[in-house]
């Protein structure tokens, strides 16, 4: 006994034509019967979008980290002073004196201390300003303490 084989009955994904065929490629169209995978191409296409959303996230977010280290650049800029007038700047100069020679900088900081059961601002009679140091690496500083309006230390950190 001999089994006869026969061909199966396609139907092209593309076309739309009935064929009896074991070929892989129908014969009205060309093409495979079998269409390339709908899930590999979502998947491809997710895999594209997330690296596009990364590279736009970390462009924006470098975006946003440039612009806040040029803005505290210019900041500390403003409140530099060199080493020279620092040098320059004598024990027993009065806060004006100071203000004037470290000119056009503006203070980094100040801090007013009160005596205690001090409650009254106009009875605050020590204060130190701080100046960044020009060329210095970040967090290098400038301090003068005045006590009644008068230089009494400055130090360098």
């Amino acid at each position: 006994m001999t089994a006869q084989l026969t061909a199966p009955v396609k139907l092209c994904p593309h076309c739309s034509a009935q064929a009896q065929t074991v070929d892989k490629k129908c014969p009205h169209c060309g093409k495979k019967y079998k269409k390339g995978s709908t899930a590999l191409k979502i998947l491809l296409g997710l895999a594209v979008l997330m690296i596009v959303v990364i590279g736009g996230c970390t462009a924006l977010l470098g975006a946003g980290i440039n612009e806040a280290v040029e803005q505290l650049n210019e900041e500390q800029a403003a409140s530099a002073i060199s080493q020279e007038t620092f040098d320059a700047i004598q024990i027993g100069a009065t806060r004006a004196d100071v203000d004037a020679a470290v000119a056009p900088a503006v203070p980094q900081d100040t801090q007013e201390f009160a005596q205690e059961g001090v409650l009254d601002a106009a009875d605050v009679n020590q204060s130190c300003i701080y100046f960044n140091r020009q060329g210095g690496e970040f967090g290098d500083i400038f301090q003068f303490c005045f006590d009644n309006d008068v230089l009494t230390t400055k130090n360098s950190y």
